[in-house]
């Protein structure tokens, strides 16, 4: 896989615009078949994407099937209001968006913008009913990627800005083969921010992947002191927060055991203000 640049600062596209869809298509593609993301668990369905070209971003359109069928899945169940959570990243980590894919008669279709010359790993999080959350990861190729860079992958700093916001994690080296957890402090203008929300039902978001392998995590911190809910096979979750709640502060932010050494790319996406943000992170594992 591409490791370009994976210790550089990132630009964070919090959601990229949906766009109005063309009506003509520039170069459509073949079904391409997903590759399973969801570490410590099996698949068990297949997903599949056909990408399409259009004059004004490009058209994804994702299916799903059980692995002993051809039969499209059409009954989902939500999560965290929504029944998909599509998480797109460039190759090289310095892009971010997370959207939401409408679903019709079993496919799911949302129209995105892609930078040019860019590789991008697509993760689908669904939750089939009766089958339990499933991640699947395509590639989306806009053009050629750029030459490789090398660079020496390192721990982040364990603050950093989003907009007016300053997120701080206890640490961002971290032990490998253990469940970790994070205490995450919010400040704005110096003191503990008084103005967040919760987004898609819960304090905030947490979207981790493995640089080496592309293996996905998505969990839920929840206000200091609270107790933790199983949701799912990626970690913890709590039951949805209505939106005039007010979030804490302080966080905790709990991950399941990373089982190998070497670096994680993480964002946490929180709302402040009315306006969505993401903190990008690197965690090291050693």
């Amino acid at each position: 896989m591409d490791r370009a640049l994976i210790g550089r600062p990132m630009i964070v596209r919090v959601a990229a615009p949906v766009l109005a869809l063309a009506t003509i298509a520039i170069a459509p593609s073949s079904p391409q078949v997903g590759q399973w993301a969801l570490r410590g668990t099996q698949p068990q369905i297949v997903g599949k994407l056909r990408a399409t070209a259009l004059s004004n971003g490009t058209q994804l359109d994702i299916t799903q099937y059980r692995r002993d069928s051809q039969a499209l899945i059409a009954n989902y169940a939500l999560d965290q209001t929504k029944l998909m959570h599509l998480i797109i990243v460039r190759a090289d980590f310095r892009e971010f968006t997370h959207v939401h894919p409408t679903l019709h008669a079993g496919h799911f279709r949302i129209l995105v913008a892609l930078s040019s010359g860019q590789r991008y790993y697509a993760f689908a999080d669904s939750t089939p009913a009766g089958i339990g959350q499933q991640v699947v990861r395509f590639t989306l190729k806009a053009g050629e990627p750029p030459p490789v860079q090398t660079t020496k992958v390192a721990a982040s700093l364990p603050q950093v800005a989003a907009g007016p916001y300053v997120v701080r994690l206890t640490r961002t080296i971290v032990p490998v083969g253990k469940p970790v957890a994070l205490a995450v402090t919010i400040t704005r203008n110096g003191r503990l921010a008084s103005d967040l929300q919760p987004y898609l039902g819960a304090a905030a978001h947490v979207v981790v992947v493995a640089t080496s392998d592309l293996s996905y995590i998505h969990v839920h911190p929840m206000a200091r002191g609270q107790k933790m809910v199983m949701g799912g096979m990626s970690g913890s979750s709590l039951p949805d927060m209505q939106p005039s709640h007010r979030v804490d502060p302080h966080l905790d932010l709990y991950l399941p055991a990373l089982t190998h050494r070497g670096a994680y790319k993480m964002w946490l996406q929180f709302r402040g203000g009315g306006t969505l943000y993401a903190a990008p992170f690197t965690l090291v594992a050693r």
